[in-house]
C-alpha cells in the first residue's frame, strides 16, 4: 500500500502484533502498554476490514477512515481507562456497541461515492450511507464560518483536502483520531490526542474550536464524562467566548438538547454544571441556576456553603438516574435565593414551596426546552420535597393520603412511576450533604427508605380501593362517594401501613 502523505506527520499505533498471547500497543511517544488476552478477541472483532467493494480501487486515490467517538473510546479502552458505564463499556468488547461507526473519505468526491451505490443524505454538507451496512461516510473537507448561526458554514469538499486539513476542523484532539482499518494503522494528524488520551487531557484543536459556542457545553459534559482535566488554553479560549457574548447566539433548542444529555444517567452532571458556573457560561444559558451559587445554605442543615453546591451534592448521589429525575434535583430549591431574600428583608420564614415558588418555577420552564414529564416533575419537586419529610414531624394519615392522591392524580397506576421519580428526588435531597442536626436520631440519616417504602404501600393501598367497590355506588351522589372513597382509604392505610401503627 502506498505511504499516505499526513503520516511523516502522524503518530501511529499498531494492533497488528501479537507476543506471548498478548496484544501489543505500539506508541512511539510513550511506554509500550500491553493489554489482556481479551484484547485480542476485541481486536478481531472491531478492526475487521470492512471496506466495500468501491473503495477496493485505491487507484482512484480515495482512502477511508473510521474517526471520533468509536476511535477514541477503542484507544481509551486499550490504555486502560475506565469508560463511563453509561455509554455500555462494561468490558472492551461492548465497546463497539456504544457508538455508530463514522467514517471519512480522504481523496474522492460526492461523484465518484455516488457511481459506487452510496446513498447521499443531509442538507448542509454531504454524508454518504454504505449500500449496505448504512454506515456514514462523509468526505474530508475544509470549513470557514459564515455568520452566526451553527448552519452559517460555507464548505469546501475538494478531492485535496488532506487529513491534517480535516483534523483541524474538529473539537479536541482526543476526536481527531483516524483509524486506517486496512493497515491496523492510527493516525494522529494533530500529533496531541494519543498523548491527550493517555493523560487525560481534553485539548481544543485549533481556533476553529470557537466557531460553534455549543462546544462549550460539550467540553464541560465529555471532561465529565471521561473524567479528564481540561487543557489551561482551552479554558482561556472558552472564557474569551463567554465574555465575547458567543453564547447569546445559541438557539434555546440546541442548549437544552445539550443539557439533557449531560443531565442523562451515568454522567457526572455535577462536574458538569460547575464547569459551566466556573467559565461564566451558567450565567448565561440558566441565569436561574447561577443564582444559586450566590445563595448561602445554613450550616446547620447543609455541610455545603451554597444552594448551588447542595444541588452539585444532590446530583452526584443520582449519577445513574435519568434526565427528568436530574432535572428536577437541579430545580428542586429553584426558589431559595428569592426566599432567603425575602425572609432577611421580612424578618420571618418564607417558604421556597409554595404557590408563589411555583409560579418563579414556571416562568423559567416556560422557557425551557424539557419534555412534558420533565417539567411536571420539576413542579412536584419544588412543592413536595420538603413536605414528604412532614410524614416524621406528625402529619396525620389524611394528609399524608391526600398528599399522595394529588401526587398520583387520584392513585392512578399509569401514574405510579410519577411517584416513584419524585421519592428519587427526595431520597437525593435528603441523602446528600445534610448534616447531623437534620435528623432527630441517627437512624433517621436513612429515613427516605421509610418515606419511600410509606408512599408506595399507601398508593398500592388506595389503588386498590375503587369506587364500585362502594355497595350501590352507581346510585349515590358525587360528592358523598367521593368522601366515602376518601374514607376508606384513609382507614385502611392507617390500619396496614406499619409506620401509621406504630406513630398513631
Amino acid at each position: 500500500m502506498a505511504a499516505n502523505p499526513t503520516r511523516s506527520r502522524s503518530e501511529t499505533l499498531n494492533y497488528s502484533k501479537l507476543r506471548n498471547d498478548k496484544t501489543v500497543l505500539e506508541l512511539p511517544c510513550f511506554v509500550e502498554i500491553t493489554t489482556l488476552p481479551l484484547l485480542l478477541c476485541f481486536t478481531l472483532l472491531l478492526w475487521p476490514c470492512r471496506m466495500m467493494s468501491c473503495c477496493k480501487s485505491y487507484n482512484e486515490g480515495m482512502k477511508s477512515y473510521l474517526v471520533g467517538g468509536y476511535v477514541r473510546d477503542k484507544v481509551l479502552g486499550d490504555l486502560g481507562r475506565k469508560l463511563p458505564p453509561s455509554n455500555g463499556f462494561e468490558s472492551l468488547i461492548s465497546a463497539q456497541a456504544s457508538y455508530d461507526k463514522d467514517y471519512v473519505v480522504v481523496g474522492g468526491t460526492a461523484k465518484q461515492m455516488l457511481a459506487h451505490g452510496f446513498k447521499q443524505v443531509g442538507a448542509a454538507f454531504p454524508v454518504f450511507l454504505h449500500p449496505e451496512t448504512q454506515e456514514e461516510y462523509a468526505l474530508a473537507r475544509r470549513e470557514m464560518k459564515s455568520g452566526n448561526k451553527h448552519t452559517d458554514f460555507v464548505f469546501d469538499l475538494s478531492s485535496d483536502v488532506t487529513l491534517e486539513e480535516d483534523a483541524q476542523r474538529r473539537d479536541f484532539s482526543i476526536n481527531a483520531l483516524y483509524f486506517d482499518e486496512a493497515s491496523g494503522e492510527l493516525l494522529d494528524p494533530t500529533g496531541k490526542g494519543l498523548q491527550d488520551c493517555k493523560e487525560g487531557i481534553l485539548r481544543h484543536v485549533g481556533i476553529g474550536f470557537s466557531e460553534d459556542p455549543l462546544r462549550i457545553m460539550r467540553c464541560a459534559r465529555l471532561a465529565a464524562q471521561l473524567n479528564f482535566e481540561v487543557a489551561h488554553e482551552t479554558v482561556l479560549l472558552i472564557e474569551g467566548m463567554v465574555t465575547s457574548g458567543m453564547l447569546d447566539h445559541l438557539s434555546r433548542e440546541r442548549i437544552d438538547n445539550e443539557f439533557i444529555r449531560a443531565l442523562s444517567a451515568g454522567y457526572d452532571s455535577a462536574t458538569f454544571l460547575n464547569y459551566l458556573h466556573e467559565w461564566g457560561a451558567l450565567a448565561v444559558l440558566y441565569p436561574e441556576l447561577e443564582l444559586l451559587a450566590n445563595c448561602t445554605e445554613n450550616p446547620q442543615y447543609h455541610s455545603a456553603k451554597t444552594t448551588f453546591g447542595h444541588v452539585l451534592a444532590a446530583l452526584d448521589s443520582a449519577r445513574g438516574k435519568d434526565s427528568a429525575i436530574k432535572i428536577a434535583i437541579t430545580y428542586h430549591d429553584i426558589y431559595k435565593p428569592v426566599s432567603y431574600a425575602r425572609k432577611h428583608e421580612l424578618n420571618r420564614h418564607v417558604s421556597h414551596d409554595d404557590e408563589q415558588a411555583l409560579d418563579y418555577l414556571r416562568r423559567f420552564l416556560s422557557q425551557r426546552k424539557f419534555n412534558s414529564r420533565t417539567k411536571k416533575l420539576c413542579k412536584l419537586a419544588v412543592k413536595y420535597h420538603m413536605r414528604m419529610r412532614y410524614l416524621f414531624e406528625g402529619m396525620s394519615v389524611k394528609k399524608w393520603v391526600d398528599m399522595i392522591a394529588s401526587i398520583t392524580s387520584g392513585f392512578r397506576a399509569d401514574y405510579k412511576q410519577q411517584l416513584i421519580d419524585l421519592l428519587e428526588v427526595c431520597r437525593a435531597d435528603d441523602s446528600s450533604d445534610r448534616t447531623a442536626n437534620c435528623f432527630r436520631v441517627p437512624e433517621d440519616k436513612h429515613r427516605w427508605r421509610i418515606m419511600r417504602e410509606c408512599a408506595l404501600q399507601t398508593f398500592d393501598i388506595c389503588n386498590g380501593i375503587q369506587a364500585r367497590d362502594i355497595p350501590d355506588y352507581q346510585n349515590l351522589k358525587v360528592d358523598y362517594l367521593k368522601a366515602e372513597l376518601r374514607r376508606r382509604r384513609i382507614a385502611a392505610v392507617k390500619q396496614q401501613v406499619e409506620f401509621f401503627q406504630q406513630n398513631p
